[in-house]
């Protein structure tokens, strides 16, 4: 391999003295607001909707609504799609059974299984916080029936995206009190609703379902704005996305985004997740000043997200992190609170315009007691077009990107790559179309050695010899994410040659270099995120290597503030370091990407 001479033959690493790295803390979203909530539901007899799909469907729904008067901000819920729509009516147990979907009825014994209920305790909780709040079945003509599809939707994406649209229509006519309510809605819905303030929330199938309603309203042809003349979409999360029809970032142009991605629910999700943030931040110019973000929670599955999916839990997880559920006992009540602390943190940061609740999504903020103690978190965020690149890793050469001065490193080797694994759709399998993001594949093994070892690899920012100016700047931002290790050695696409230790987390260090010669405190890594082990689908035995194909290797964002490098001139850095020292992590093989400073502190209250 290619290498460039080595500026020194030899660095010797100081360690900062420990750093309180979190100086913040992200607010507490987990308690109950102040308002009282009443709910109601509605199910229209099922017809035929050309505008939707094809088949008959039907407009099936639930509404939260707090007990406060005015309109109120509006988050729609879109479910997952399973392969039965009936379930047992005494255990309330899915069966394998799709009668529903064709005929609406189920056999006897088995009753529609209301999918939509699943996020009551989502809804419940935001609707505390004054928020209306619909969730929508989609099962009768959508779930289960792919057959009938014509090819240009063979998924039923645009359908249910349309569905959505068709329910906001009629709940815009009650709002506005120009239709006659269902017998079976029980409160009042005129003018309780603020349709142009609109959060919407998709899980699985369903994140297909809200990023193509929005695409479709604002389609040049589209009938929507006459039928539904406002609908403000101001942000869109995904919980365990699926890949869109599209290039990944078309649907979530110009709207702050987010996606919690279970640490145990495996491909495709973290494939898509990170398709959507890659492609979504390279594209500046059309996002900038929005919030993209996502969360791995460690231990978290698929379908625990949703409280009616009481069956389809895998036997366990692949990693380190205990699992947050039971293949016997249905149900995770640790999962659903971290996941109610991050979408009410992240509804109301974008619908409020409360920036600091976003920082339940920065790394650099330290969560809640309440939530830390119940999982692990990797946790990446960004407002788009509040950063500066300082070395990408695209050069065509072994050199930085932006000033093309050559790396320099020693005791360690380097191996630049087109992208990083999970950004890379032909590793795993699936259709996601991406933005690549190019890595640099670092590796040490420092074992063998009766002393102490340590290398670095340094990256020079600025080609002057004068240095930049970082001043105004307030982090250093870089991504990370550490080979997997429950892969067969060799095996594609993981490829590893030096292992990372099973449960024990990667620590290396941070340096500024100035245009003096001056090096700054060495920050250890550990003080600002946790490199662990990736966590995935699958058996608890690490020796299982069957599941391989479902690891999580989402890139984790580590966010040092620039006021933690002391002894150094801000305003004349010329270089930038990654230390590695035996006494912090003997051997280890990873991935590092987009070295970056942040203007952007986490403490501003609003754009």
């Amino acid at each position: 391999m290619k290498t460039k001479t080595f500026l020194f033959l030899f660095s010797l690493i100081v360690l900062g003295s420990p750093l309180d790295s979190y100086s913040f803390t992200a607010p507490d979203t987990s308690q109950p607001g102040p308002y009282s909530v009443h709910s109601t539901s509605y199910k229209l007899p099922a017809e035929h909707y050309p505008e939707v799909h094809h088949d008959v469907t039907e407009l099936w729904g639930k509404i939260w609504l707090p007990q406060i008067r005015g309109e109120r901000p509006l988050v729609v819920f879109s479910h997952l799609a399973t392969a039965s729509t009936c379930r047992d009516a005494e255990t309330k147990t899915l069966v394998n059974n799709c009668d529903y979907s064709y005929t609406g009825q189920c056999p006897e014994g088995l009753e529609p299984v209301p999918l939509h209920e699943g996020y009551s305790y989502l809804a419940e909780h935001l609707a505390s916080h004054g928020y209306a709040v619909l969730s929508i079945n989609m099962n009768r003509g959508i779930n289960c029936n792919f057959n009938e599809t014509p090819a240009s939707d063979a998924l039923l994406t645009l359908a249910r995206g349309r569905l959505i649209l068709r329910n906001l229509e009629e709940l815009y006519k009650w709002n506005k009190g120009t239709h006659s309510l269902p017998e079976e809605i029980e409160i009042p819905l005129q003018n309780r609703i603020d349709f142009s303030k609109i959060s919407m929330i998709g899980h699985s199938r369903g994140t297909e379902s809200t990023k193509t309603a929005h695409y479709q309203y604002h389609l040049e042809d589209s009938i929507w704005p006459s039928r539904l003349p406002v609908f403000g979409v101001r942000s869109i999360l995904d919980i365990d996305p699926v890949a869109p029809l599209e290039p990944s970032d078309l649907f979530t142009q110009g709207l702050h985004w987010a996606a919690l991605v279970g640490g145990c629910s495996g491909m495709p999700f973290t494939n898509t997740a990170a398709a959507l943030y890659d492609t979504s931040i390279a594209n500046r110019a059309a996002n900038r000043r929005k919030f993209r973000g996502y969360v791995v929670i460690g231990g978290a599955n698929h379908y625990p997200f949703n409280s009616v999916m009481t069956s389809h839990y895998p036997s366990g997880c692949i990693g380190s992190v205990p699992a947050l559920f039971t293949h016997d006992i249905p149900g995770s009540p640790s999962q659903r609170a971290i996941t109610q602390y991050f979408i009410s943190a992240y509804v109301r940061g974008t619908i409020e315009n409360d920036l600091s609740l976003l920082n339940a999504f920065n790394p650099r903020f330290e969560l809640p007691e309440a939530i830390k103690q119940l999982s692990t978190f990797q946790r990446t965020s960004v407002i788009v077009g509040a950063n500066q690149i300082l070395d990408d890793f695209s050069h065509s050469d072994y050199a930085n990107s932006q000033s093309n001065e050559p790396w320099y490193f020693t005791n360690i080797s380097i191996h630049k790559t087109a992208t990083v694994p999970e950004s890379d759709p032909s590793l795993h399998g699936t259709q996601v179309i991406t933005h690549d993001v190019p890595a640099l594949r670092l590796q040490w093994d420092f074992r063998g050695s009766s002393e102490p070892q340590s290398g670095y690899f340094e990256t020079r920012i600025d080609e002057t010899g004068q240095g930049r100016d970082l001043s105004r700047q307030q982090t250093i931002d870089l991504r990370v994410v550490r080979q997997p290790q429950f892969c067969q050695e060799n095996s594609y696409p993981y490829n590893y040659i030096i292992p990372n230790p099973i449960g024990i987390p990667t620590d290396f260090t941070i340096s500024l270099i100035d245009s003096n010669g001056n090096h700054s405190l060495a920050l250890q890594v550990s003080q600002y995120a946790t490199i662990s082990d990736p966590g995935g689908w699958g058996t608890t035995d690490p020796s299982y290597h069957a599941e391989c194909s479902q690891m999580n290797l989402l890139l984790q964002a580590v966010r040092v503030p620039l006021s933690d490098f002391e002894q150094v001139d801000v305003t004349q850095i010329q270089s930038i370091r990654l230390n590695f020292d035996s006494s912090l992590s003997e051997y280890g093989d990873m991935y590092i990407s987009e070295l970056e400073t942040s203007a952007y502190d986490g403490t501003t209250a609003s754009q």
